[in-house]
């Protein structure tokens, strides 16, 4: 199967795979007692030629269950970008029955748009097709830590308090939300977000705290599936306290929310 885009690929970093189109591809073993060697081949085509080709692309395979992939980690083929016009990445072996994989086409650096044909070939039955997303509703807010706020993560008690925060209230009727988060900083700090409960919203209490994880370079992500209606606090910081400078949290839902500064 293959698809055909012209899309605007993103500038990508080590730190974050967020903006690159994924797909999904799902191999279906129709001879069940046989043990089936399969190939996976994907190819990115220019129309430009080779020598004047200055676009450095790739292909990255992650086993998944057919989610987004925002982090390069954990790649079962990393990619490796080369100007070619064309790149080939080969997967081998791939076990029997059904099996998920996401795939990420990739630019070295967002300098131009381009156009690419995604193809994919293999000795089993597939289905290959964009990543879903089910954020309807998308909301960015452009804030920043300065020398008042800049309060470092809650391994720092006697400042964390003074980081900023936002009220994210969701306004699910008769569905819970799934969530997407993400907070973008200067990539020469590493950030990261709490999200708790307002303690005037009873199932947002039952659905209790979360973190975006370990801290990361300029980038931090988290998704929460089936977060019920109420009110939340999400609070971004960075790890060490007085680290200054501008940062956006992005957030997606496939429900209603609004979201506004509680600082």
């Amino acid at each position: 199967q293959a698809f055909g885009q012209d899309r605007k690929t993103p500038l990508t970093t080590i730190d974050s795979l967020r903006s690159n189109l994924p797909f999904n591809v799902v191999f279906i073993d129709i001879l069940i007692g046989n043990i089936m060697q399969r190939s996976l081949f994907d190819w990115l085509d220019w129309q430009e030629e080779f020598e004047n080709n200055e676009e450095y692309i790739t292909v990255h395979v992650f086993k998944t269950d057919g989610s987004r992939v925002f982090y390069p980690g954990a790649a079962l083929v990393e990619g490796t970008k080369i100007n070619s016009i064309h790149y080939l990445a080969k997967v081998n072996g791939v076990s029997r029955g059904r099996q998920s994989y996401t795939l990420v086409v990739s630019q070295y650096e967002k300098n131009n748009s381009i156009d690419y044909t995604l193809e994919v070939y293999s000795s089993a039955v597939i289905h290959l097709k964009p990543v879903s997303n089910d954020s309807r509703y998308e909301k960015e807010i452009t804030s920043e830590w300065t020398q008042a706020t800049a309060g470092g993560c809650s391994n720092f008690p006697g400042t964390f308090g003074k980081n900023p925060s936002f009220c994210l209230t969701v306004h699910a009727t008769s569905q819970s939300a799934n969530l997407v988060i993400q907070l973008k900083g200067p990539v020469q700090y590493a950030v990261g977000f709490s999200i708790k409960p307002h303690p005037s919203s009873p199932e947002a209490v039952k659905f209790g705290s979360h973190t975006s994880g370990d801290y990361r370079n300029g980038f931090c992500v988290l998704q929460l599936k089936q977060v019920p209606a109420g009110s939340y606090y999400i609070i971004p910081t960075t790890f060490q306290p007085g680290r200054t400078g501008p940062f956006i949290l992005a957030i997606g839902s496939s429900c209603h929310f609004t979201v506004e500064s509680a600082s």
